[in-house]
């Protein structure tokens, strides 16, 4: 398990998960907001949590490119998955509008 800021994508990950051919990572996340209360603005005395979340993400490599496909809350292994274990990427593309992103 690690833990720290994903300088690529300057998100906080809270865990990872290695399996054969992906990785699913517990992630905190910025919206981005300027008023956000529970992203920027804080004392330096707030120990809150470094951003919305945690989300879990699915993290894969498809045609030499990383695609991060976010699970949700919970951690579900099979969403987005074949039955032989692979990633079912037709899922993932006919996935309805709800359910693309937090």
């Amino acid at each position: 398990m690690e833990k720290g800021l994903d300088h690529r994508t300057e998100k906080m990950v809270a865990q990872r998960i290695q399996a054969v051919n992906r990785v699913y990572e517990l992630r905190y996340v910025r919206c981005g907001r300027l008023n956000c209360h529970t992203c920027f603005n804080r004392g330096v005395s707030y120990c809150g949590p470094p951003g919305h979340g945690p989300y879990w993400y699915l993290c894969a490599t498809r045609k030499g490119r990383t695609v991060q496909i976010y699970i949700g809350k919970i951690l579900d292994t099979s969403k987005y998955m074949t039955p032989e274990g692979d990633i079912d990427w037709a899922a993932y593309r006919n996935r309805t509008k709800k359910e693309a992103k937090p």
